[in-house]
């Protein structure tokens, strides 16, 4: 991610699939969403691991998520 305006359009991209909390019907719908976001939030990791004290603690939560996503929720 080369700049802050990428990481911003990334942000609001999830923001956009996500929107407000929503209650999940099942897997199925928790999967659909996953897949949407899922390029999304590996593209944004490397900017993440980049902040000072908590930013790749919180990169490799995200990553582990994203794996346990994978798992549950393959393409």
């Amino acid at each position: 991610m080369s700049n802050d305006k990428q990481f911003l359009d990334a942000i609001n991209q999830i923001d956009a699939v996500l929107g407000e909390d929503k209650d999940f019907a099942g897997v199925e719908d928790l999967c659909k969403l996953f897949n949407q976001i899922k390029g999304v939030i590996e593209t944004i990791l490397p900017f993440i691991d980049k902040i000072p004290v908590y930013g790749s603690t919180m990169a490799k939560a995200l990553r582990l998520l994203l794996q346990l996503g994978s798992l549950v929720c393959p393409k």
